[in-house]
């Protein structure tokens, strides 16, 4: 997927032109109310999500968005085009394909649609076009929970009931989602688990690397780690108890037993070897091989659910009066806790909420290569917490670009040669 290196607009508010490079990190645009912050963030956010509700009140002739990856490069450009003083068109242009979309306001776009009819299909098709383009491209995450895109998955409908306020809308959005990567997890291990399974059945078939055997040679053992990478291989499996337990001790000391034997007459070869000295060789090195996939799949796991174990870590970090975990596979999503009292996730405070919302988005990024886009990410935040977010983010996914406007400089922080000065972008 692509970054954002170079923004360049003209006519930003109808009179400037805007040219900004970015980092391929973070990108942090501060400066005073009313240098065009928000409006900046709007709009690159509006070009990305084709939100024509949105194009249609920004001031702009024009915005060229360049991407690229390492050595190569993509342009996304929108153009404004004026025919009257009642009718303007958007030019959208990735690569070489152009799109024209008529610019209505969402009022005109939902009566038109739902009774004359006036739209014709091919504009939601277009756009529909555009998106799926854009998306080959970027992957995106929006910190934005104050409005609904105008045009939803479904182009007929244009409003949605709001039961909740937009930040519980969107917090419980992403607890869903939360759910089911948490559910692909457990999917994922137990892919993991019967390969093991499947490994350790084929180890038990007749292989010359196990079962030949050279009584000239001694044996070397670690008795103490070959009871333990069992034991653990016995406890992946979900079949350890103290039956096998006592199994496993005297395989161990069967083990031990040939190993006395093997080396007795490696020292002195007139002292006799027996087919009951061999054998349990043959399954000593069974039992190497299987401790090293047991190994294996106890790193597995923890890579896994390290990112999964990281959010939950970081959402206590944040939090020293309430504790953080996380539901089982089946129910998913978090438990709240504060003086071992469950509290319901919608009555935690705005700062809370939000906090959730920024980390949980991060999260489910999977750290693939993400443009993390928010517009006053600091909102409702203690101070101490805006010191923290950013690399909190970055912790999560290291993969991600992060773009925000703030007006704190508690969230520039250690960043400070990501801050993006808006008054030094803009001219004219």
């Amino acid at each position: 997927m692509f970054r954002i290196n170079n923004v360049q607009i003209k006519g930003f508010w109808g009179q400037h032109f805007v040219d900004a490079e970015f980092n391929d990190d973070v990108n942090i645009f501060i400066g005073r109310n009313g240098t065009g912050k928000t409006t900046f963030i709007n709009l690159l956010q509006a070009v990305i999500s084709v939100d024509l509700e949105l194009l249609y009140g920004l001031q702009f002739e024009k915005i060229t968005i360049n991407l690229s990856e390492g050595k190569r490069s993509r342009k996304v450009e929108v153009i404004k085009l004026a025919h009257d003083l009642q009718f303007k068109e958007l030019q959208y242009q990735i690569g070489t394909r152009k799109f024209k979309l008529p610019i209505l306001p969402e009022r005109e776009l939902r009566y038109s649609n739902k009774r004359s009819g006036r739209i014709h299909p091919r504009f939601f098709r277009d756009v529909q076009e555009i998106k799926n383009q854009l998306s080959k491209l970027v992957n995106v995450s929006y910190l934005s929970v104050n409005r609904d895109n105008v045009l939803k998955d479904d182009p007929r409908e244009f409003r949605r009931d709001e039961i909740y306020n937009a930040i519980d809308i969107r917090l419980d959005e992403l607890i869903g989602q939360l759910t089911s990567y948490q559910l692909q997890l457990e999917t994922d291990l137990s892919k993991l688990s019967k390969k093991f399974q499947e490994n350790v059945l084929r180890s038990m078939l007749f292989n010359e690397e196990f079962d030949k055997i050279n009584i000239n040679e001694p044996v070397t053992l670690d008795l103490r780690r070959i009871s333990i990478g069992l034991k653990q291989a016995y406890r992946g499996l979900g079949i350890l108890d103290s039956a096998t337990e006592d199994v496993i001790e005297r395989h161990v000391q069967e083990i031990e037993k040939a190993a006395k034997s093997i080396n007795n007459h490696a020292e002195d070869s007139s002292r006799p070897v027996y087919p009951d000295d061999v054998t349990p060789l043959t399954l000593l090195r069974r039992t190497r091989k299987i401790n090293n996939l047991s190994s294996d799949l106890e790193k597995n796991k923890k890579k896994l659910f390290s990112r999964l174990n990281d959010y939950i870590n970081l959402l206590n970090e944040f939090h020293e009066t309430k504790s953080f975990t996380l539901q089982d596979s089946k129910d998913g999503g978090i438990i709240i806790q504060k003086d071992n009292v469950e509290i319901p996730l919608f009555q935690l405070s705005s700062g809370e909420k939000q906090l959730i919302i920024l980390l949980t988005e991060a999260l489910l990024q999977k750290g693939r290569q993400t443009l993390f886009i928010a517009d006053e990410p600091e909102l409702s935040l203690h101070i101490e917490w805006q010191r923290k977010v950013i690399s909190s983010i970055r912790k999560l996914n290291p993969n991600s670009q992060i773009i925000v406007a703030t007006h704190s400089p508690e969230i520039v922080g250690k960043f400070r040669s990501s801050v993006i000065n808006m008054e030094r972008i803009i001219n004219g």
